[in-house]
């Protein structure tokens, strides 16, 4: 039951976002995520990755976070305070699934990196411009294939 619910609003966020973006039905890349009775989707034309994770923030522990960042990774994180153990897992999964790879990929086939325009990841040799927000007890952080140079 709570399974569908989520699956149901990552498609009312998909909706959402094909239509704020102003995208036409079939011509985009999504990326989907769900939980807590909560959806969110990140949507680009066809051809540019994106990615997208939903968390609760005190489901994160510092204790997970050390699990899955690099000591570099959480020293890029470190500025984020008290988001930044649930901002390195989520941005993880996020640039793991655009990546293509998610099973693969996460948690160490994604480096989150911290370079002039803020924080991206870099995953399959291709860096991930990130952004997110928090809402309530929950963040939800993106990524968008393209941003800082090699």
């Amino acid at each position: 039951m709570r399974r569908a619910l989520d699956r149901r609003v990552s498609a009312e966020a998909e909706g959402a976002a094909v239509a704020a973006a102003g995208l036409a039905a079939g011509a985009y890349a999504v990326s989907r995520s769900h939980s807590l009775g909560l959806g969110a989707a990140a949507v680009a034309p066809v051809g540019v990755r994106v990615g997208v994770d939903l968390v609760r923030i005190d489901r994160v522990t510092p204790r997970h976070a050390a699990a899955v960042l690099l000591p570099a990774e959480q020293e890029a994180l470190a500025p984020e305070g008290a988001v930044d153990s649930a901002l390195g897992w989520a941005l993880k999964e996020a640039g793991a699934k655009a990546a293509g790879a998610p099973e693969r990929l996460f948690p160490y086939g994604v480096i989150i990196e911290r370079g002039p325009q803020g924080l991206g990841v870099r995953a399959v040799g291709r860096w991930f411009t990130a952004g997110w927000l928090t809402f309530g007890g929950v963040l939800c952080a993106w990524v968008r294939e393209g941003g800082m140079p090699d």
